[in-house]
């Protein structure tokens, strides 16, 4: 048998054997290729020898690959050379038959990749499955709430009151730097703590955790308690 590098409809390229005896396992290959290129995840093989052996039209619209780029070694692929150790972990997926899953970032994308062996009709590993899923907007809010959540610790840091904030079981989450300084302690100190616990029980009063209580509760609103205490 000889084979022959095509691009069938839809774009998924790859090498394909041809000769009058194979024409059934041609055809059911170009049912699996069309299935493929309705996919919108990219998705690109491997070999064994770490040539690309195909990919599908989101990886060709997505990646920037081409018919071109089949046949060549993944290291010589500017967006695979980008993968982390992209031969290395190929190497362990065929070996040890098992997924693995790397991120990946592409100019301004950022994708999860997910490396599965890739199997033929003998069972036989013969190479590596990549998949690239676009987690853009997700790491993006993450950013985005890691921004917030700084930019809210650096304003309460300018007040000059303590603040605390508790869980619902009235364990210290977080506080500012007057809080902080006031206690002599540190965040690592206090987190996790009870707020009974804090400054020598000076907030271990009855009144006060009746009112947390029924507060995180949601059955009323807080009213402003009063505490009297020496600290040390």
């Amino acid at each position: 048998m000889t084979t022959q590098r095509v691009t069938l409809n839809g774009g998924w390229t790859s090498f394909q054997g041809v000769n009058g005896n194979d024409a059934a396992a041609n055809t059911a290959t170009t049912d699996l290729i069309n299935i493929l290129d309705t996919v919108e995840v990219p998705i690109v093989v491997v070999r064994r020898d770490f040539m690309i052996a195909c990919f599908n039209k989101a990886a060709a619209d997505v990646l920037g690959l081409s018919p071109s780029d089949i046949g060549r070694p993944s290291r010589d692929i500017s967006v695979l050379a980008g993968l982390p150790r992209l031969e290395r972990q190929c190497s362990q997926v065929i070996t040890g038959e098992v997924e693995s899953r790397v991120d990946f970032r592409e100019v301004d994308k950022w994708f999860v990749v997910r490396l599965s062996p890739y199997t033929q009709g003998d069972r036989q590993v013969t190479g590596t499955v990549l998949t690239f899923t676009n987690v853009t907007a997700f790491r993006s809010s993450i950013d985005q709430a890691i921004y917030e959540r700084e930019c809210t610790k650096a304003i309460l840091n300018t007040v000059a009151d303590p603040l605390v904030v508790l869980s619902a079981d009235q364990r210290i989450q977080s506080g500012n730097r007057a809080f902080y300084t006031m206690f002599g302690v540190s965040r690592d100190e206090t987190q996790g703590v009870t707020l009974c616990e804090l400054g020598n029980g000076a907030f271990d009063l009855a009144p006060l955790r009746t009112q947390l209580r029924k507060m995180l509760a949601g059955s009323r609103a807080f009213e402003p308690v009063e505490v009297d205490h020496v600290l040390w």
